[in-house]
């Protein structure tokens, strides 16, 4: 026997002693092959795997075999090794082991390996009933393809040298074999604390690329680390819309322009303010000077051109000098009406105090401790005394209390000659309040009339 495709022991037999001539011994094979060809009583030596019965016999019938004369004779399949199968690293793209077919199997692989793992290549022999693999009898067998997690690297990314303080950092350019880049900083290059926190700060740091790593590849960091630097924002030093204006008895409004609430604190005194679009709207009414005091609360992160860190602004509310008073008595004065003073001003005009005086000439007389009642001409003035806000003044104006006019007396009779008889004259319409009546005679009041009777001859008066 032996091992299919190589050398093949034929099976032998030996007459002891001395044959005649031309007697010998036969042999012959008889069986099936692996594959199903067979073998009956024939001469030639098989060369197919498979077991075969070896019978010896003599070619002259006169003679006999006499011991063992069967035998059995084995071919053995050729034994067959699987072939190393190298590993490949992660490429994020389906893989095959690199084994190609043979004359003695084929391959089968999956077209699915993409992530780290191990996966079974399928070898199938060509020809199983002459061929077997080492490790197991059956036509098929499975190799191990290995895809190993990948190596990894990231390039440097690229930044500005120069930041103003608020402005993103945003690094660009960096590339990775695998993976999505990320950033990372620290104040040192070679700093073993790199965060992902993005600084915010004025300071010098530095940034490296990165990437993190999964059970397909490993995670990388740039070698090289950029440096940057954040830098204060400048800006600009707040001021006031107006500096000063002049006390106009109303709320009075000034712009502060260029306060920053994340970079300042403020402190206004006794001003009240509200915020607008066009700046902080600063109130007062008063006259005074008010001081605006406004300080850079992050000196680290921003300056004022100037370089100071505090400045005081000045708005000055002065007081009102045109204060222009008039006084005039509104209508015709007549005795026994009331006097209506009417008091104009630019300012204070509700604070006016009234002071009456006698005519003297044509001039101001004087002082009188009332308001005067009595028909006559006099002198009104007005004062408006000085105060904080405003300067006062004062007016004056002449004018002339008339006398009520009353409704006449209507009389009646005539001069007549004396004639014995009594003859009577009379007076109506006196009013007693204003008047009063008097006669040489004794006057009759009869009916809301005086009358006056006489006989005798003479002048008689009412």
């Amino acid at each position: 026997g032996g091992e299919y495709g190589g050398t093949i022991t034929p099976a032998t037999a030996t007459i002891k002693g001395t044959a005649p001539e031309g007697v010998d011994a036969v042999i012959t094979y008889t069986g099936i092959a692996n594959d199903g060809t067979q073998y009956v009583n024939r001469t030639d030596v098989p060369t197919k795997a498979g077991t075969y019965t070896v019978r010896v016999t003599i070619n002259d019938t006169n003679y006999e075999v006499s011991g063992i004369d069967v035998a059995t004779m084995i071919i053995s399949r050729k034994i067959v090794e699987l072939p190393e199968i190298a590993s490949k690293e992660y490429t994020g793209e389906a893989l095959t082991a690199d084994i190609a077919a043979s004359e003695l199997y084929t391959v089968s692989q999956g077209s699915d390996w993409v992530n780290v793992g191990d996966y079974n290549v399928e070898f199938t022999l060509n020809d199983a009933s002459n061929y077997r693999w080492v490790t197991s009898t059956a036509d098929k067998t499975t190799g191990i393809f290995t895809i190993t997690r990948a190596s990894n690297s990231v390039t440097a990314p690229n930044v500005n040298g120069t930041y103003v303080y608020g402005t993103p950092i945003v690094p660009t350019g960096a590339t990775a074999n695998f993976g999505t880049v990320y950033y990372v900083y620290a104040t040192e290059e070679n700093s073993d604390s790199y965060t992902t926190t993005v600084p915010t700060e004025v300071g010098t740091y530095y940034v490296r690329a990165a990437v993190a790593g999964t059970t397909n590849y490993f995670g990388a960091t740039s070698e090289t680390a950029v440096m940057f630097e954040i830098v204060q924002a400048e800006v600009a030093l707040p001021t006031l819309e107006t500096e000063s204006t002049v006390y106009s008895g109303v709320r009075q409004t000034n712009l502060l322009k260029g306060y920053d609430s994340a970079s300042m604190t403020l402190d206004l005194g006794s001003l009240a303010a509200t915020q607008t679009a066009e700046g902080l709207e600063l109130y007062a009414i008063n006259v005074g000077t008010y001081t605006i005091k406004v300080t850079l609360n992050d000196s680290h992160n921003y300056k004022w051109a100037e370089g100071v860190t505090e400045v005081s602004l000045t708005w000055e509310i002065t007081q009102f000098t045109g204060n222009t008073v008039e006084v005039s008595i509104t209508q015709n004065a007549v005795y026994g009406d009331e006097l209506v003073v009417d008091v104009t001003a630019d300012m204070g005009a509700e604070s006016a105090q009234i002071t009456y005086y006698a005519d003297n000439g044509g001039s101001i007389g004087e002082l009188l401790t009332a308001q005067p009642t009595e028909a006559g001409t006099y002198w009104v003035v007005a004062t408006i005394a000085d105060t904080d806000n405003y300067v006062g003044g004062t007016d004056s104006e002449q004018f002339t209390i008339q006398p009520e006019t009353v409704a006449d007396t209507v009389s009646g009779g005539e001069s007549v000659i004396y004639d014995g008889a009594a003859h009577t004259v009379y007076i109506t319409g006196v009013d007693l309040s204003l008047m009063s009546v008097t006669s040489e005679s004794t006057l009759t009041y009869v009916n809301g009339r005086y009358d006056l009777t006489m006989t005798d001859a003479g002048d008689y008066t009412i």
